[in-house]
């Protein structure tokens, strides 16, 4: 019964609703961060091998 109401929402009331809320801004939704805000990652030296 849940599967059939998802599918139900997701095909007959979701298409509805988009327009309705077409311009609001959804700010909990993940957006990428700006270059100049991310860390550099750190350069990777491999080890000495004690063998050679």
């Amino acid at each position: 019964l849940a599967k059939y109401n998802t599918k139900l929402f997701a095909e007959k009331v979701a298409p509805k609703l988009r327009s309705v809320f077409s311009e609001w801004e959804d700010k909990w939704w993940p957006a990428p961060m700006a270059q100049t805000e991310r860390a550099a990652p750190t350069p990777f030296h491999a080890p000495a091998i004690a063998a050679e």
